[in-house]
């Protein structure tokens, strides 16, 4: 009682009883409004489903006034949404904004923690602006910004100036309640301002889902298809009040930060394709493919967790009756106690993790553990187990070298219990079982069990943690960067796929879709597993790959000449920017719709060089935006321009090394003295 009142305060986002319609008349009460049918058929080509499910209200719940002295408002059942005139109030709130916006703001690139060429990039861009005199500022202060989420569009009459204001290019309008923008037709020129979008070549992304996490989802992954690396400064603006939109934007504060991760840097793709190159290397290759029939066997999926600890006494004592897969560093916790899992999972390209598995594997015997890795994992691992079996990640280089010759495994990433998850998915299991799959901790810095490689120091302990969440046996449990991003993965899976039961028997963060369960309240089957039948029934559903495909695809001339000129068409780019107009940055929107058209065509130069070129083009203009003296600008702009250049000319050298280690390695063997030939008739 007493407090001002708010937009949003009618509860009319809860679809309250059907009021009646009153017809709407402009501000001044004279006045046309905008063409309804006009802005109606402008949003089809924009949003063609929100423009049916628009033109398609039948039963309004709510009027749109307009009165010479109140102005706009919504109403409920004769109470104001806005509570004032929601023009006036839309002007004011813009203004307050821009004096105190809440933008999304990342750190100075560090060269020392960037990776490899993109360190590069930015050590030798700083050095050439120290030697210029060029100066910059930690702090932004331009108001243009790529991105502008709007959580809440009301009657839509603060978007003109809000496209105006952050000149975005990429412009995300969430809004829960279908009528406020089925009013909003009435009172804004949507026509005009999809027009002059559409001149900018902005994209527009309407989100109407009524779930905070799907509406955080959803903007997420706008953002990671449009340009990830222009985050740096994306306004948040929240246009209402909302319990909807104010869970949304506190996820989206959390997780902005995902939307880089994973991008990929090229140092990596180097290591994977030449890991993929090392694991073709045999006569034949085993390639989980398509998905199989259900299996009935439970499945039990062990990550080391530190609550795997008070779990192994149990594990023990069922291992005789279920399947078990184990996950990176898992295995020689399990093998310890003398648990002998059927699966073991890697997903990792790190010479760290080879070294892990071989100091296992040369400690306890690894007969009969069928090997599941991605193709990208060093050699060395591999070599580990007999008759490995691999699958294709997602946006893979080493996936994209061979044509993909089998379904990849999506998600499997970004961590190993990721792909646990999804292989245990697509090699049939439907009854699965989590333990230690904790996703946290509930003991503060500490994230693995006794017995892991960690424990062990063989590996670093490096996950510190990030904030706490629920936890699966009640309470609250610490959570952490990439366990986080984990989770929401693993979360996805479990929401799309039907007919799983997945039970997470984990003492950490509470997963959604996994029904928590005490290991006591397991019913176990009655009898011994079949083993030998369940690895043959898995074997029957693997695809085959040969080594003399890669040979072939390695000395293709034509499509290396094709993917040469991919690499071109990158640098041209680049150089016919530093010799234009270096007061525009189009270039950078140029290079990146070039990277993501090539990487949809299954460019394998665009999938080595993506990640490090956007990033590289994030890190110029994050320097681009904070220039201390504006004059300097093009100085600037060419510097970076040259640099980025040299990037792609060094990535350019260590791909053609890369193809040429191939061939020599794939070489048809010489025959052996005396041995005859083809060519001789014996």
């Amino acid at each position: 009682m007493g407090a001002e009142a708010q937009p949003g305060d009618t509860g009319i986002q809860d679809s309250p009883p059907q009021a009646a319609v009153a017809p709407a008349k402009a501000a001044d009460g004279g006045g046309p409004l905008p063409d309804f049918d006009a802005n109606l058929a402008a949003l089809r080509d924009w949003a063609p489903g929100l423009q049916a499910q628009l033109a398609g209200l039948s039963e309004i719940h709510s009027e749109l006034l307009s009165d010479p002295e109140a102005g706009l408002d919504i109403a409920f059942l004769g109470q104001r949404f806005y509570q004032c005139d929601a023009g006036a109030y839309a002007e004011a709130q813009v203004a307050r904004f821009f004096k105190a916006p809440t933008r999304n703001l990342l750190n100075e690139p560090d060269p020392e923690n960037l990776k490899g060429g993109i360190g590069d990039f930015c050590r030798r861009v700083t050095t050439r602006l120290a030697e210029a005199g060029i100066a910059y500022e930690k702090t932004l202060r331009l108001e243009e910004s790529h991105f502008l989420v709007v959580l809440g569009v009301g009657l839509g009459l603060q978007l003109p100036e809000l496209l105006a204001r952050s000149r975005c290019r990429c412009l995300v309008l969430i809004e829960p309640t279908l009528e406020n923008l089925y009013h909003s037709l009435r009172v804004l020129d949507w026509a005009g301002l999809l027009a002059e979008a559409a001149r900018r070549e902005v994209e527009i992304a309407f989100i109407t889902d009524r779930d905070p996490s799907e509406i955080a989802q959803k903007t997420l992954s706008t953002i990671r298809g449009n340009n990830p690396v222009l985050t740096d400064g994306l306004y948040l603006f929240e246009h209402y009040p909302s319990a909807i939109l104010q869970q949304a934007a506190a996820q989206l504060k959390r997780e902005l930060y995902s939307t880089i991760r994973g991008i990929g840097f090229f140092e990596d793709e180097e290591v994977m394709a030449r890991n993929s190159i090392a694991n073709l290397d045999r006569p034949k290759l085993r390639l989980i493919d398509q998905p199989q029939l259900p299996c009935e066997t439970p499945l039990f999926i062990v990550g080391s967790g530190p609550s795997l600890e008070r779990e192994l006494d149990f594990l023990e004592g069922a291992a005789e009756r279920v399947a078990i897969m184990s996950i990176g560093t898992t295995l020689r916790i399990l093998l310890e106690r003398g648990i002998r899992p059927d699966f073991h999972i890697e997903l990792e390209n790190t010479p760290n993790c080879a070294r892990s598995v071989e100091a296992t594997a040369a400690e306890f015997d690894t007969t009969g553990i069928t090997l599941i890795a991605a193709l990208s994992v060093d050699r060395r691992m591999s070599d580990c187990f007999e008759d490995p079996v691999f699958f294709l990640r997602e946006e893979n280089t080493g996936t994209v070298l061979l044509g993909q010759p089998a379904m990849t495994l999506s998600p499997s990433g970004p961590t190993v219990a990721n792909a646990g998850l999804s292989a245990a998915i697509r090699l049939g299991f439907r009854e699965i079982y989590l333990f230690g799959v904790d996703m946290g901790t509930r003991e503060h810095g500490r994230y693995h069990a006794e017995g892991s490689v960690f424990s062990t120091g063989l590996l670093p302990e490096n996950r510190r943690a990030h904030q706490r969440f629920a936890g699966n046996f009640g309470g609250e449990a610490w959570g952490e960067a990439v366990l986080n991003w984990s989770r929401l993965y693993l979360e996805a899976v479990l929401r799309m796929f039907v007919g799983l039961s997945v039970y997470n028997c984990s003492d950490g963060v509470r997963i959604e879709g996994a029904t928590p369960k005490v290991s006591r309240a397991i019913e176990l089957p009655r009898s011994p597993l079949d083993r030998a039948r369940l690895q043959a029934d898995l074997a029957a559903g693997l695809a085959g790959f040969e080594r003399d495909r890669l040979a072939a695809i390695c000395r293709d001339g034509i499509a290396r000449a094709r993917e040469e000129a991919v690499l071109e068409r990158l640098i041209a780019c680049l150089r016919a920017a530093e010799a234009g107009d270096l007061a525009e940055t189009e270039w950078v929107h140029e290079v990146f719709r070039l990277l993501r058209a090539e990487a949809a065509e299954r460019s394998l130069i665009a999938s080595f060089v993506k990640g490090s070129v956007t990033m590289i083009l994030g890190c110029a203009l994050w320097y681009d935006k904070r220039l201390s003296d504006r004059s300097q600008l093009a100085a600037f702009r060419r510097i970076a321009l040259q640099e980025a250049v040299a990037a792609l000319e060094d990535f350019r050298a260590r791909i053609a090394e890369v193809f040429e280690d191939a061939e020599r390695r794939l070489a048809p063997a010489a025959p052996a003295m005396g041995a005859s030939t083809p060519e001789d008739g014996r």
